[in-house]
């Protein structure tokens, strides 16, 4: 109920969190100034492309995000805080799809320019080309164990 109390000054009134303990706070906690009404939806915004987006993916234990643009890059972020931590550059047209493997050590990358790369995870430093396509690559993703990938032209 603790944690509840404390935390209830931080809690946007239109929540069901907010209305369920509200009148039942501790009187030694006193807001100063206003409560926000409803959470705000937008956590970060993440800039660092040129061009449009055309894929954003997480890790599967949040702590990276990394995004795919027309600008021929994929970004990767900081899944906790949008802080920018790489630029990946290795493809020479836009890139069409990212997805991050099962544990998040790696990121496969799509192309129009018929390739597929793959990425460290945590660095972003580059690991491998798949060369060979016979059209643009549409989309990439991994196997659920991460040992296969597999694309679309």
């Amino acid at each position: 109920m603790h944690i509840y109390w404390s935390s209830l000054p931080f809690v946007p009134q239109n929540t069901a969190l907010f209305r369920r303990y509200k009148g039942t706070e501790m009187h030694n906690v006193e807001l100063i100034s206003g409560i926000e009404r409803n959470w705000n939806s937008m956590i970060a915004v993440l800039i660092g492309h040129s061009s449009p987006v055309s894929s954003v993916t997480f890790s599967s234990d949040g702590l990276r995000v990394a995004s795919a643009s027309h600008d021929k890059t994929v970004q990767l972020w900081d899944g906790q805080t949008g802080s920018h931590i790489a630029t990946l550059e290795g493809h020479s047209s836009p890139v069409s799809s990212v997805t991050f493997s099962p544990d998040g050590s790696k990121i496969a990358s799509a192309s129009y320019d018929q390739t597929v790369q793959l990425w460290n995870g945590q660095t972003g430093s580059h690991i491998a080309t798949f060369k060979g396509h016979s059209s643009w690559v549409t989309s990439v993703t991994f196997s659920p164990d991460g040992s296969k990938i597999c694309f679309s032209i």
